[in-house]
């Protein structure tokens, strides 16, 4: 609320600096456009390595995500990273 009432004084003229530091909001808040998030970005269609890494990760759940990737990478006989995503 604080960002886009700042916004609307230096669309009134005043120096972006005062305003910011008057608000207590941060320059960069003020001369970013708000806009919306892209329609692609967001969660893709689950492939069908996430099932196996989720298989491998539910026995093992004291295990970090360099092990589960390990024991994922034995499972499907090819390198799986940390994030899930083959190499």
């Amino acid at each position: 609320m604080r960002v886009a009432r700042s916004r609307a004084v230096v669309a009134a003229g005043y120096r972006p600096a005062v305003v910011a530091r008057v608000a207590g909001v941060s320059r960069q808040a003020l001369y970013r456009r708000p806009g919306c998030r892209p329609r692609a970005a967001g969660p893709g269609a689950a492939s069908p390595d996430d099932q196996v890494i989720v298989e491998v990760a539910r026995p093992n759940a004291t295990d970090g995500t360099r092990m589960v990737a390990a024991l994922a990478s034995r499972q499907l006989g090819r390198p799986i990273n940390r994030n899930g995503s083959n190499e």
